[in-house]
């Protein structure tokens, strides 16, 4: 055959399986990998030390426990921090309440104690009046009760007659009925009457026995009855009976009629 240029040459292709086609070439297995280089695992590249990237197979740290929470259980247990003891010279706040109600009540107590003492001391002993002053003598019916007595100088038949005196003058009278605690600031105050006169009645186991007012004896013997004597001044009666003699004080309020029983003594 002629030669043919490279231009009109033909290339027959066939389509049909009617002849064998040169087998595929087979492929080739990769090359094995080098010891230094396993495969084709990505080499892990160090973190810097500034870095604040954690590697993505690092497991991301536990929370910690907040203080707050007691109930919350951490991974790793952590000792609570114990409180500090109280100090000892700071009293709680139900203590100190305490203290001070106490002190209240020992305050309380205390005053009660004072005023049961005061009113004592005012009363005088075995007295039942009440807010006397010093040195001044109380007189009821017109004979003085004297201090400690435990009855009255004349048993009352209804409103007694009480009047006091303070420095041998008339200071308070009135009447009231017979009563424990008699408090004497609810007498009246007596004004000075200068001139006036009471009416003195003495009775004893004797009769005949002379009578001395304030020194000076009386024209009478006992009996006496109704003699006249100066009101709003304590005057001394006594009594004299042979062997024995009696001692009384007494206080006419103006207009005023005492009766005294002699009280024999040796």
């Amino acid at each position: 055959l002629p030669a043919l240029d490279a231009g009109d040459r033909t290339e027959v292709v066939l389509l049909q399986g009617s002849a064998q086609l040169p087998p595929p070439a087979q492929t080739q297995p990769a090359p094995a990998p080098r010891p230094s280089q396993p495969g084709h695992t990505a080499v892990p590249v160090p973190q810097r030390p500034s870095s604040t990237a954690l590697p993505a197979s690092a497991p991301r740290p536990a929370p910690a426990p907040r203080p707050s929470s007691p109930g919350h259980q951490s991974p790793v247990p952590v000792a609570r921090p114990v409180p500090p003891a109280p100090a000892q010279g700071e009293p709680t706040a139900s203590e100190s309440g305490k203290g001070t109600w106490k002190w209240a009540a020992l305050g309380g107590g205390l005053l009660l104690v004072v005023a049961v003492v005061a009113v004592v001391m005012l009363r005088g002993p075995g007295s039942v009046f009440l807010n006397l002053e010093e040195g001044e003598h109380v007189y009821v019916g017109g004979v003085r009760l004297e201090p400690g007595s435990k009855s009255l100088p004349a048993p009352p038949t209804g409103p007694m007659l009480i009047a006091t005196a303070l420095n041998g003058r008339l200071r308070r009278f009135g009447t009231t009925q017979l009563r424990e605690d008699i408090d004497v600031r609810t007498l009246a105050d007596a004004m000075p009457q200068p001139g006036t006169r009471g009416l003195l009645s003495v009775t004893s186991g004797e009769s005949g026995c002379q009578v001395q007012v304030d020194g000076a004896p009386l024209p009478n013997r006992t009996p006496v009855t109704k003699a006249s004597i100066e009101a709003g001044r304590e005057l001394e009666v006594v009594v004299s009976c042979p062997g024995a003699a009696s001692k009384q004080w007494v206080l006419a309020v103006p207009g005023q009629e005492i009766v005294v029983t002699a009280r024999q003594q040796d």
